[in-house]
């Protein structure tokens, strides 16, 4: 009977505590609102509630318009939620392929976007660029930042003929299509007649095409960001550049060298030459002195008579 009576209280007491659970957990569940993001778990009887986040997407490329303290900004406003034009810091040429990337920081499960570039500033002077994948529908929207990502992106292609100084490359987002919420984001974009590099497509390591040129993420570099820091040359490879342009450097000098040389030898064996000459025409001078003076000998003129004497005694004769 005692051993019964045990057993039932046991009993009573597992169905207490397990009640008790279940209402700590009712009330966890009724408190918790989860919104696009994941609860950490939470321990037995600690009320947990989370924070909720709204929609965020960063505009990488073009760059973003910069927003200044005091901006009335409204993501919902059209065309720009409220940001005001900026230094233009994106070049493309008319019908140029361009990629468009961004970051979403919270996503939300049924984001779509659009694409637009336009000169005005209402929706009507936007015109839609459609992705080259086909992924957009007849109105230029495509699903995005539906999940969280430091990069994503769209190559669309600019239309032809078509230049601006300073136009606008709107990115509008779709966060809630009850009611359409929408946010956008701006870049201050030029479109000029001229040749500009692309490079649309051929950035690795997560670069981004911004002006004809790869942007590089930290850690890499290379004109397409094709080479890793960590990939930097060993003490081998140093020591074969530092020997290379020794090389270089000696040879260098050598020729320098030989060059200064020669000169000097050209320059000597001119000097010699000169001296030779000179030793030749004093040699011939006194060879010419010599003969005049046998000459005067045998004609019986005096060696102290002047020259004209001498040359009137020889008239005279």
């Amino acid at each position: 009977m005692k051993a019964v009576s045990i057993l039932a209280l046991s009993s009573l007491l597992v169905l207490a505590h397990s009640n008790q659970l279940h209402d700590k957990y009712r009330h966890l569940t009724e408190e918790v609102s989860i919104v696009g993001t994941t609860r950490p778990q939470a321990n037995e009887g600690i009320q947990y509630t989370e924070q909720r986040f709204q929609p965020s997407l960063t505009l990488l490329s073009p760059m973003a318009r910069k927003i200044n303290t005091g901006d009335a900004i409204d993501l919902k406003q059209q065309p720009c939620g409220g940001s005001i034009k900026g230094g233009v810091h994106f070049v493309a040429t008319p019908g140029s392929r361009n990629f468009i990337g961004w970051k979403v920081s919270h996503s939300v499960p049924n984001g779509n976007c659009t694409i637009r570039l336009g000169t005005g500033p209402n929706e009507e002077d936007f015109k839609v660029l459609y992705p080259l994948d086909k992924s957009a529908n007849k109105n230029g929207s495509f699903p995005c930042g539906r999940e969280e990502t430091t990069l994503e992106g769209k190559e669309v292609k600019f239309p032809k003929n078509f230049t601006c100084d300073s136009c606008t490359l709107q990115l509008e987002w779709v966060v809630q299509e009850k009611g359409s919420v929408q946010q956008h984001y701006c870049a201050d974009v030029e479109v000029i007649d001229k040749e500009v590099e692309e490079c649309a497509g051929k950035c690795q390591g997560g670069g981004i095409c911004m002006n004809g040129e790869c942007k590089c993420r930290k850690g890499s570099s290379g004109a397409y960001c094709q080479y890793k820091d960590s990939d930097g040359p060993g003490i081998f490879t140093m020591f074969l550049y530092f020997a290379g342009f020794s090389i270089i450097l000696a040879v260098i000098i050598a020729l320098f060298w030989g060059a200064y040389v020669y000169i000097k030898k050209i320059e000597a064996e001119k000097e010699r030459m000169a001296a030779v000459e000179r030793e030749e025409r004093l040699s011939n001078q006194k060879q010419g002195r010599e003969m005049e003076n046998i000459t005067d000998k045998n004609s019986g003129i005096p060696e102290s008579q002047s020259q004209f004497q001498r040359a009137g005694f020889q008239k005279a004769r």
